[in-house]
């Protein structure tokens, strides 16, 4: 799956969202009938106060996989700032 030229302006928050719903969406038969656990850390993602037309449509995809959404601060997520700061040019 590729992204539109509409979500490249999404937020962060928006852009990780769309993320966890594109890997849902490409891997929905493996995760059927299982428990699916969501570590992020972008606090939007588990309270979600705003809810944009497409956000809805998202979490209503999301939803059916009754996923526990756990919120790791980004001081304590080493994995993601591990990746984040990665060298990606090595050659």
């Amino acid at each position: 799956m590729q992204i539109i030229d509409a979500q490249v302006k999404y937020t962060v928050d928006d852009k990780e969202f769309l993320s966890i719903v594109m890997v849902i969406t490409e891997f929905h038969t493996m995760l059927l009938g299982t428990v699916l656990h969501i570590h992020t850390d972008h606090l939007a993602i588990k309270t979600n106060n705003t809810t944009p037309d497409h956000v809805i449509c998202w979490l209503n995809n999301v939803k059916q996989y009754n996923p526990y959404i756990h919120f790791i601060p980004d001081k304590d997520n080493v994995i993601a700032n591990t990746l984040y700061w990665l060298d990606r040019h090595e050659e």
